[in-house]
C-alpha cells in the first residue's frame, strides 16, 4: 500500500548525486537504467551503452565492420534475461543481445526476405517476462515475440497498433502493451487480447491513446502514463480509469501531462517521471510533490526531462534524464533531513560518499562513508564527530571505507 510520503518529502528535500560526461558517461541523455544480476549498473544513452561498477565506466559503441559489436548507439530500453543476457532495444539497429561471459553482442535486424526476422529495426521497448520470453516493442512494427531456441520472431497483431513503446507483465502473467493506439492486455496463456481506448465522451476511459509507461504497484493498481494526457489508474474490475492531470492552478497536481516513467520503490512510494520533473504521489491527499532541476544547486535533479527511474538492490534510486546524465538518491538520507555531506569531510578536497546509516536513539545517527570513515551526528545541536583510521593507533577504526552498520 502507499505510504504517506508527501509530508515527509516536503520537510526533507531530496539531494542528488550526479553522474555526467565528466564522470565517464558516453553521453548526457540517459534513456534507460538497469542493474544486472552481477550488480553492474547499465545506462543506455542516445550515444552508447555504459556499464558502471560504482567507480568506473565501460562504454560500448557501434564498431563498423565488427558483427560482434552493437549495431546502433541510440539505446531505448534494456532488459536482462534469466541466463544473464542483456537485451538492448536500439533506434535503427534492431535488437541486440550482450553475452556477459564472452563480451560479444548478437544483433537481430529486419530482413524483408525473412518473415521470421524482427519486424523492424527501430526498437522502442524490450521486456523479459516471468517465463523468460523476450518481447520487443517496435516503432512502425508493433509487437514481436522472440523464440530463443530457433532465433526467430513471431509478430503479434494488436488491432491498429503500429508503434509499441511500453511493456509490463503483471502478477497474473498478463502482458500489458502500450501503443500509439491505446492500451492492450495480452493473456499469453491463450492469446486473448483486451483493448482500452480513449473515448472523448467517457471521462472514465483512458485519457489518451499514446501510451508511454506502464506499472502495476504492490496493491495491484495498474498505472499508465501517456504522451500528453497525464497519468491514469485502472480499476480492472470495472475497466474504468481515474485520471491525474496537470492543473496550473494547483501546485499539488502532477507537474505536466507528459508522463515518461512510473516506478514504485521498496518503500511503496510511487514516483512519476515527466518531461517537467520528478513527482512523488502522496496517497493521503492524492496530490504530488514535485522535484525539479535548479541551475544554482548541483545537488538538485540533473534535468527536468526525466526518462527512466530504477532502484538498485542497495536501495539507491537512479533517475535517468535528458541532457542531465543520471541523478542518484539514497532514501536513507531522509532520516538526516536536508544536510550537506561536506560536513563529514576531513579536508576541503574530499567529497564523502555516504554508504550506511544507523540510528542510536532519537538524537544520534551513525553515518558510514566510503573513504572518510565513520561519523556520529548529534541531532540536538547538529554536531558531527568523526572516527578515522590511524595507523599509529590500534584502537582506531580499522578502515575508512565503511560499508555497513548495525546496532
Amino acid at each position: 500500500m502507499f505510504v504517506c510520503a508527501g509530508a515527509a518529502a516536503e520537510n526533507h528535500p531530496m539531494r542528488f548525486d550526479r553522474l555526467t560526461l565528466e564522470s565517464g558517461l558516453s553521453q548526457s541523455s540517459v534513456v534507460t537504467v538497469l542493474q544486472d544480476s552481477q550488480g553492474f549498473m547499465w545506462f543506455g544513452t542516445e550515444n552508447g551503452l555504459n556499464r558502471y561498477d560504482g567507480y568506473e565506466f565501460v562504454q560500448f559503441r557501434r564498431e563498423r565492420g565488427n558483427p560482434d559489436a552493437l549495431h546502433n548507439d541510440f539505446i531505448y530500453d534494456l532488459a536482462e534475461g534469466p541466463d544473464g543476457t542483456l537485451w538492448i532495444a536500439t533506434k535503427g539497429g534492431g535488437l541486440s543481445a550482450y553475452d556477459p561471459t564472452t563480451g560479444d553482442f548478437r544483433n537481430y535486424r529486419h530482413d524483408s526476405n525473412d518473415p521470421s526476422s524482427i519486424a523492424g529495426n527501430f526498437a522502442r521497448a524490450v521486456h523479459v517476462d516471468d517465463d523468460g520470453t523476450v518481447w520487443v516493442g517496435l516503432r512502425d512494427g508493433g509487437l514481436d515475440r522472440f523464440n530463443a531456441a530457433s532465433a526467430t520472431f513471431t509478430h503479434v497483431v494488436l488491432g491498429d497498433a503500429t508503434t509499441v513503446g511500453a511493456l509490463h507483465t503483471d502478477t497474473a502473467g498478463i502482458l500489458w502493451v502500450g501503443s500509439d493506439h491505446g492500451l492492450y492486455a495480452l493473456d499469453t496463456s491463450d492469446g486473448t487480447i483486451r483493448t482500452y481506448r480513449h473515448d472523448a465522451s467517457d471521462n472514465s476511459s483512458i485519457s489518451e491513446d499514446l501510451i508511454r509507461s506502464i506499472l502495476e504497484d504492490s496493491d495491484g493498481n495498474l498505472w499508465v502514463g501517456t504522451q500528453s494526457g497525464g497519468l491514469n489508474r485502472l480499476d480492472r474490475d470495472s475497466g474504468r480509469f481515474e485520471r491525474f492531470v496537470h492543473d496550473p492552478e494547483d501546485p499539488a497536481s502532477i507537474s505536466t501531462d507528459r508522463v515518461t516513467a512510473i516506478f514504485e520503490d521498496s518503500d511503496n512510494r510511487l514516483w512519476i517521471g515527466t518531461a517537467r520533473g520528478l513527482n512523488l504521489l502522496d496517497s493521503t491527499n492524492a496530490g504530488f510533490v514535485r522535484y525539479h532541476n535548479d541551475a544554482g544547486d548541483t545537488s538538485s535533479l540533473g534535468s527536468d526531462a526525466v526518462t527512466s527511474i530504477f532502484q538498485d538492490r542497495s536501495g539507491i534510486l537512479w533517475i535517468g534524464t535528458l541532457t542531465g546524465g543520471v541523478s542518484k538518491w539514497n532514501p536513507r538520507t531522509w532520516g538526516l533531513g536536508l544536510r550537506d555531506t561536506s560536513g563529514l569531510a576531513t579536508s576541503d578536497e574530499a567529497k564523502p560518499v555516504v554508504t550506511a546509516f544507523a540510528t542510536d536513539g532519537p538524537d544520534t545517527v551513525w553515518i558510514g562513508t566510503f573513504g572518510e570513515g565513520l561519523a556520529r551526528l548529534d541531532r540536538r545541536d547538529g554536531s558531527i564527530r568523526s572516527y578515522r583510521h590511524d595507523p599509529a593507533d590500534p584502537r582506531s577504526i580499522s578502515d575508512d571505507r565503511v560499508m555497513s552498520l548495525m546496532l
